[in-house]
Protein backbone atom coordinates (compact mmCIF):
# COMPACT_ATOMS: atom_id res chain seq x y z
CA UNK A 1 0.00 0.00 0.00
CA UNK A 2 1.46 3.40 -1.07
CA UNK A 3 2.14 6.03 1.54
CA UNK A 4 0.45 9.43 1.20
CA UNK A 5 2.45 12.61 1.60
CA UNK A 6 2.14 14.04 5.08
CA UNK A 7 2.05 17.74 3.95
CA UNK A 8 -1.00 17.39 1.73
CA UNK A 9 0.85 16.82 -1.52
CA UNK A 10 3.06 19.95 -1.14
CA UNK A 11 6.73 19.87 -1.63
CA UNK A 12 9.06 21.02 1.07
CA UNK A 13 10.05 24.70 0.79
CA UNK A 14 13.75 23.84 0.58
CA UNK A 15 13.40 21.73 -2.57
CA UNK A 16 15.04 22.82 -5.81
CA UNK A 17 11.80 23.05 -7.75
CA UNK A 18 10.50 26.16 -5.79
CA UNK A 19 13.11 28.91 -5.48
CA UNK A 20 12.55 31.52 -2.72
CA UNK A 21 11.79 35.07 -3.96
CA UNK A 22 14.55 37.66 -3.40
CA UNK A 23 14.04 40.14 -0.53
CA UNK A 24 12.42 43.45 -1.45
CA UNK A 25 14.56 46.55 -1.40
CA UNK A 26 13.69 49.66 0.61
CA UNK A 27 12.64 51.50 -2.51
CA UNK A 28 10.25 48.75 -3.52
CA UNK A 29 8.73 48.75 -0.04
CA UNK A 30 8.16 52.49 -0.24
CA UNK A 31 6.60 52.15 -3.67
CA UNK A 32 3.91 49.94 -2.18
CA UNK A 33 2.72 52.73 0.14
CA UNK A 34 3.12 55.62 -2.30
CA UNK A 35 -0.11 57.32 -3.26
CA UNK A 36 -0.49 58.37 -6.85
CA UNK A 37 -1.46 61.99 -7.70
CA UNK A 38 -4.68 60.73 -9.22
CA UNK A 39 -5.77 59.60 -5.75
CA UNK A 40 -5.53 63.14 -4.34
CA UNK A 41 -7.27 64.54 -7.39
CA UNK A 42 -10.11 62.13 -6.80
CA UNK A 43 -10.30 63.05 -3.10
CA UNK A 44 -10.38 66.79 -3.79
CA UNK A 45 -12.93 66.36 -6.55
CA UNK A 46 -15.23 64.51 -4.18
CA UNK A 47 -15.14 67.33 -1.59
CA UNK A 48 -18.43 69.28 -1.64
CA UNK A 49 -18.20 72.93 -2.74
CA UNK A 50 -19.69 74.17 0.54
CA UNK A 51 -16.88 72.67 2.67
CA UNK A 52 -14.85 75.95 2.99
CA UNK A 53 -17.90 77.78 4.34
CA UNK A 54 -18.45 75.08 6.95
CA UNK A 55 -14.79 75.14 7.99
CA UNK A 56 -14.86 78.95 8.22
CA UNK A 57 -17.98 78.97 10.40
CA UNK A 58 -16.50 76.28 12.65
CA UNK A 59 -13.28 78.27 13.10
CA UNK A 60 -15.17 81.48 13.85
CA UNK A 61 -17.34 79.73 16.43
CA UNK A 62 -14.32 77.98 17.94
CA UNK A 63 -12.50 81.31 18.27
CA UNK A 64 -15.48 82.89 20.02
CA UNK A 65 -15.88 79.91 22.35
CA UNK A 66 -12.17 80.00 23.19
CA UNK A 67 -12.37 83.70 24.00
CA UNK A 68 -15.38 83.10 26.26
CA UNK A 69 -13.48 80.26 27.94
CA UNK A 70 -10.63 82.68 28.68
CA UNK A 71 -13.10 85.22 30.05
CA UNK A 72 -14.69 82.44 32.16
CA UNK A 73 -18.20 83.45 31.19
CA UNK A 74 -19.69 80.11 32.24
CA UNK A 75 -17.91 79.13 35.42
CA UNK A 76 -19.82 75.85 35.73
CA UNK A 77 -18.54 74.43 32.39
CA UNK A 78 -15.69 72.06 33.19
CA UNK A 79 -14.53 71.68 29.58
CA UNK A 80 -14.43 75.44 29.07
CA UNK A 81 -12.35 75.90 32.22
CA UNK A 82 -9.99 73.13 31.15
CA UNK A 83 -9.59 74.59 27.66
CA UNK A 84 -9.03 78.09 29.02
CA UNK A 85 -6.47 76.79 31.51
CA UNK A 86 -4.62 74.93 28.77
CA UNK A 87 -4.48 78.06 26.61
CA UNK A 88 -3.25 80.29 29.42
CA UNK A 89 -0.64 77.78 30.58
CA UNK A 90 0.75 77.40 27.06
CA UNK A 91 0.52 80.99 25.82
CA UNK A 92 -0.11 83.12 28.93
CA UNK A 93 -1.51 86.51 27.98
CA UNK A 94 -0.87 85.53 24.36
CA UNK A 95 -3.88 83.20 24.53
CA UNK A 96 -5.98 86.21 23.54
CA UNK A 97 -3.94 86.46 20.34
CA UNK A 98 -4.52 82.75 19.71
CA UNK A 99 -8.29 83.21 19.94
CA UNK A 100 -8.12 86.23 17.66
CA UNK A 101 -5.96 84.26 15.22
CA UNK A 102 -8.46 81.40 15.03
CA UNK A 103 -11.29 83.86 14.50
CA UNK A 104 -9.31 85.76 11.84
CA UNK A 105 -8.48 82.52 10.02
CA UNK A 106 -12.16 81.68 9.75
CA UNK A 107 -12.94 85.17 8.46
CA UNK A 108 -10.08 84.92 5.93
CA UNK A 109 -11.49 81.65 4.57
CA UNK A 110 -14.95 83.19 4.33
CA UNK A 111 -13.91 86.45 2.63
CA UNK A 112 -13.44 85.06 -0.93
CA UNK A 113 -17.03 83.79 -0.82
CA UNK A 114 -18.25 87.38 -0.50
CA UNK A 115 -15.96 88.73 -3.21
CA UNK A 116 -13.04 89.95 -1.06
CA UNK A 117 -9.70 88.35 -1.93
CA UNK A 118 -6.81 88.73 0.52
CA UNK A 119 -3.59 87.12 -0.67
CA UNK A 120 -1.13 85.96 1.96
CA UNK A 121 2.12 84.45 0.80
CA UNK A 122 4.14 81.90 2.71
CA UNK A 123 6.64 84.57 3.78
CA UNK A 124 3.86 86.68 5.32
CA UNK A 125 2.41 83.72 7.20
CA UNK A 126 5.86 82.84 8.57
CA UNK A 127 6.38 86.50 9.52
CA UNK A 128 3.09 86.54 11.46
CA UNK A 129 4.10 83.39 13.34
CA UNK A 130 7.53 84.84 14.11
CA UNK A 131 5.93 88.04 15.40
CA UNK A 132 3.61 85.97 17.61
CA UNK A 133 6.50 84.06 19.20
CA UNK A 134 8.42 87.32 19.70
CA UNK A 135 5.39 88.80 21.49
CA UNK A 136 5.18 85.75 23.76
CA UNK A 137 8.85 86.05 24.70
CA UNK A 138 8.53 89.79 25.36
CA UNK A 139 5.46 89.22 27.54
CA UNK A 140 7.44 86.79 29.68
CA UNK A 141 10.39 89.17 29.91
CA UNK A 142 7.99 91.91 31.01
CA UNK A 143 6.74 89.64 33.83
CA UNK A 144 10.19 89.91 35.44
CA UNK A 145 10.31 86.40 36.93
CA UNK A 146 13.29 84.13 36.24
CA UNK A 147 11.28 80.94 36.85
CA UNK A 148 9.18 80.72 33.71
CA UNK A 149 7.38 77.55 34.83
CA UNK A 150 5.83 79.34 37.80
CA UNK A 151 4.71 82.19 35.54
CA UNK A 152 3.27 79.70 33.04
CA UNK A 153 1.36 77.83 35.74
CA UNK A 154 -0.08 81.13 36.91
CA UNK A 155 -1.24 81.90 33.36
CA UNK A 156 0.82 85.07 33.13
CA UNK A 157 3.55 86.35 30.85
CA UNK A 158 4.02 84.42 27.64
CA UNK A 159 3.13 81.03 29.07
CA UNK A 160 5.28 77.94 28.72
CA UNK A 161 6.22 78.71 25.10
CA UNK A 162 7.17 82.32 25.74
CA UNK A 163 9.04 81.36 28.90
CA UNK A 164 11.06 78.68 27.11
CA UNK A 165 12.03 81.06 24.29
CA UNK A 166 12.97 83.90 26.61
CA UNK A 167 14.93 81.67 29.01
CA UNK A 168 17.06 80.24 26.19
CA UNK A 169 17.95 83.66 24.76
CA UNK A 170 18.36 85.26 28.21
CA UNK A 171 20.75 82.53 29.30
CA UNK A 172 23.02 83.34 26.35
CA UNK A 173 23.00 87.15 26.13
CA UNK A 174 21.16 88.49 29.18
CA UNK A 175 17.69 89.91 29.72
CA UNK A 176 18.33 93.43 28.36
CA UNK A 177 19.94 92.19 25.15
CA UNK A 178 17.22 89.53 24.81
CA UNK A 179 14.54 92.21 25.00
CA UNK A 180 16.31 94.18 22.28
CA UNK A 181 16.65 91.08 20.08
CA UNK A 182 12.97 90.19 20.40
CA UNK A 183 11.95 93.80 19.76
CA UNK A 184 14.00 93.87 16.55
CA UNK A 185 12.55 90.51 15.57
CA UNK A 186 9.02 91.79 16.17
CA UNK A 187 9.61 94.94 14.13
CA UNK A 188 11.12 93.03 11.21
CA UNK A 189 8.33 90.44 11.24
CA UNK A 190 5.61 93.10 11.30
CA UNK A 191 7.32 94.93 8.43
CA UNK A 192 7.44 91.76 6.32
CA UNK A 193 3.85 90.86 7.20
CA UNK A 194 2.61 94.31 6.16
CA UNK A 195 4.53 94.16 2.90
CA UNK A 196 7.16 96.84 3.54
CA UNK A 197 10.12 96.83 1.19
CA UNK A 198 13.53 98.45 1.08
CA UNK A 199 12.16 101.42 -0.85
CA UNK A 200 9.59 102.07 1.88
CA UNK A 201 12.28 102.08 4.57
CA UNK A 202 14.44 104.40 2.48
CA UNK A 203 11.58 106.84 1.99
CA UNK A 204 10.69 106.67 5.65
CA UNK A 205 14.25 107.43 6.73
CA UNK A 206 14.45 110.30 4.26
CA UNK A 207 11.18 111.73 5.59
CA UNK A 208 12.42 111.46 9.17
CA UNK A 209 15.69 113.15 8.17
CA UNK A 210 13.87 116.06 6.52
CA UNK A 211 11.60 116.45 9.55
CA UNK A 212 14.60 116.54 11.89
CA UNK A 213 16.30 119.15 9.71
CA UNK A 214 13.19 121.36 9.77
CA UNK A 215 12.96 120.99 13.54
CA UNK A 216 16.64 121.93 13.87
CA UNK A 217 16.15 125.02 11.71
CA UNK A 218 13.13 126.20 13.72
CA UNK A 219 14.89 125.59 17.02
CA UNK A 220 18.03 127.40 15.88
CA UNK A 221 15.97 130.36 14.65
CA UNK A 222 14.12 130.63 17.96
CA UNK A 223 17.38 130.41 19.88
CA UNK A 224 18.97 133.18 17.83
CA UNK A 225 15.88 135.35 18.22
CA UNK A 226 15.91 134.87 21.99
CA UNK A 227 19.62 135.73 22.20
CA UNK A 228 19.10 138.89 20.13
CA UNK A 229 16.16 139.95 22.30
CA UNK A 230 18.28 139.56 25.42
CA UNK A 231 21.04 141.64 23.88
CA UNK A 232 18.61 144.40 22.86
CA UNK A 233 17.03 144.48 26.32
CA UNK A 234 20.45 144.67 27.93
CA UNK A 235 21.51 147.58 25.69
CA UNK A 236 18.26 149.53 26.16
CA UNK A 237 18.19 148.92 29.89
CA UNK A 238 21.80 150.01 30.22
CA UNK A 239 21.01 153.33 28.44
CA UNK A 240 18.01 154.08 30.66
CA UNK A 241 19.86 153.60 33.94
CA UNK A 242 20.67 156.99 35.62
CA UNK A 243 24.32 157.91 36.04
CA UNK A 244 23.79 159.37 39.51
CA UNK A 245 21.94 157.89 42.40
CA UNK A 246 18.84 159.58 43.83
CA UNK A 247 18.55 160.32 47.49
CA UNK A 248 15.32 160.89 49.36
CA UNK A 249 15.56 163.28 52.29
CA UNK A 250 13.28 162.52 55.18
CA UNK A 251 12.60 165.06 57.94
CA UNK A 252 14.44 164.44 61.15
CA UNK A 253 11.99 164.42 64.05
CA UNK A 254 14.78 165.42 66.46
CA UNK A 255 15.25 168.84 64.81
CA UNK A 256 13.72 171.87 66.45
CA UNK A 257 11.04 173.95 64.84
CA UNK A 258 13.48 176.77 64.10
CA UNK A 259 15.80 174.54 62.16
CA UNK A 260 12.86 173.11 60.21
CA UNK A 261 11.75 176.58 59.21
CA UNK A 262 15.28 177.39 58.09
CA UNK A 263 15.32 174.32 55.89
CA UNK A 264 12.02 175.33 54.31
CA UNK A 265 13.35 178.80 53.52
CA UNK A 266 16.48 177.34 51.96
CA UNK A 267 14.35 175.14 49.70
CA UNK A 268 12.16 178.10 48.76
CA UNK A 269 15.17 180.23 47.87
CA UNK A 270 16.87 177.38 45.97
CA UNK A 271 19.62 176.84 48.47
CA UNK A 272 19.59 173.02 48.51
CA UNK A 273 22.38 170.50 48.78
CA UNK A 274 24.22 169.09 45.85
CA UNK A 275 22.63 165.68 46.24
CA UNK A 276 19.14 167.14 46.14
CA UNK A 277 20.01 169.16 43.02
CA UNK A 278 21.23 166.10 41.24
Amino acid sequence: MAQRPTNGGRKPPGSLSEPTPPPMSRREKLEQFRVSPEFWDTVFDNIPPWTPEVVAVVLIMFGLVSFMALADVSGSAAMARAWGGALTSLFGYGAILVCLGIFALGVWILLPRVGVHVKLGIHRILAIELAFFAVLAMLHLAAGDAEFRAVARAGQGGGAIGGALSSVVTGMIGSAAASLVFAIMLGAAVAVALGFRREHFTRGLQFVGRALNRFHDRTDLRYRYAVNQRRVKAIVGQGRNPTSSLMRIKPNPELTSGLRCGMRRCRRWGLTSRRSRS
